[in-house]
């Protein structure tokens, strides 16, 4: 099928080793592409979608780091210097920069939470990879705790996340941690949580 289609160039994002978009080989530098599309063929008329595309020899193509609730799309960019994460509705209107450090740190791979009103991303601001909690409406980020890829439980009240190649789970309000992967495993990354929160994959 022929479909014409608008392009908007969103950012280039320039991955190292020790930053990669799960899904991504992690032997050498990547380089994504992503872009809106919107489409005006029959087929996608109206339809608003985020593509990525691996330069530079990627083994696989990682999923756009971006997330979608009730119409809006949070991403990470660095169009103004260091990766910052961005908000933008579904249509491509309302872009607006979320995070502001100062420093030389990156924030990347946000992720909403089940109610839509706060992020999850990973920064290293201060000097080492950490997981960040941040409200939508503009209030101050603030560090959860060492590691990354956090993803929330169904019930928005703990996360699961990775920290020396082990998972963990942690409860937001009491910072309890519960190490889920024994000590004795392979590396493990990319933790999932099952819909009712029982269990982690």
């Amino acid at each position: 099928m022929n479909v014409k289609a608008a392009l908007e160039n969103l950012s280039r994002a320039g991955y190292d080793s020790t930053h990669l978009a799960r899904g991504m080989a992690a032997d050498a530098l990547r380089h994504t592409l992503i872009m809106m599309k919107q489409a005006i063929g029959r087929a996608t008329a109206g339809a608003t979608l985020l593509l990525s595309l691996c330069l530079g020899g990627a083994t696989a193509a990682p999923p756009p780091a971006s997330a979608k609730r009730k119409g809006r799309i949070v991403f990470s960019s660095n169009r103004s210097g260091p990766w910052r994460i961005w908000l933008v509705q579904a249509d491509g209107s309302g872009l607006r920069q979320l995070t502001h450090d100062k420093g030389l740190g990156h924030d990347v791979d946000p992720v909403f939470s089940p109610a839509g009103k706060e992020i999850l991303f990973n920064s290293t601001r201060g000097g080492t990879v950490a997981v960040w909690r941040m409200p939508l409406d503009g209030a101050k980020a603030e560090q959860v705790c060492d590691g990354d890829q956090a993803e929330w439980a169904p019930d928005g009240k703990r996360i699961a996340f990775r920290r020396n190649h082990r998972l963990f789970a942690r409860h937001l309000a009491t910072g309890k941690e519960t190490q889920i992967s024994p000590n004795g495993w392979p590396l493990c990354s990319g933790p999932a949580w099952s819909p009712d929160g029982k269990l982690i994959a």
